[in-house]
């Protein structure tokens, strides 16, 4: 039988659910996880500064959320979406150096598989929405 997983999400649940986390509501929750195997884990998420707390006694006191996941995926996908918008530009350069009949073939084949790259690295619903911002 799988081990039941212990993720961020249901550590959040439990805070939710209780205002609170201690070991027991662990092990209610993780019933085939041993007290060494959640410390660990829980070690790893201080470590990483998403979380905080202090072990009394072998209990847990002081929890906190240092980093809240959904707070941290939005700013992952704000500064992806300035980089993918980066790239955009640099398909619509692309496409004026292969316009220009200055350009000599070897800058218009580069600039051709330069804007390839970019293009398959931006996906669609974005590459539709800079288009229609730049085109």
């Amino acid at each position: 039988m799988a081990q039941t997983p212990f993720t961020q999400e249901l550590l959040y649940q439990i805070y939710d659910d209780n205002g609170l986390v201690t070991m027991d509501l662990l092990r209610e929750r993780l019933p085939d996880w041993s007290d060494d195997k959640i410390k660990h884990r829980l070690g790893t998420w201080k470590t990483r500064k998403n979380i905080s707390y202090s072990l009394e006694n072998g209990e847990i006191t002081n929890f906190v959320f240092l980093k809240i996941k959904e707070e941290e995926e939005a700013e992952i996908t704000e500064g992806r979406k300035l980089k993918l918008e980066e790239y955009y530009i640099q398909v619509v350069v692309a496409r004026e150096i292969m316009a220009k009949e200055t350009a000599s073939d070897t800058n218009k084949l580069k600039a051709m598989q330069l804007q390839q790259e970019a293009m398959d690295a931006i996906p669609d619903r974005y590459f539709k929405e800079f288009n229609e911002i730049y085109g």
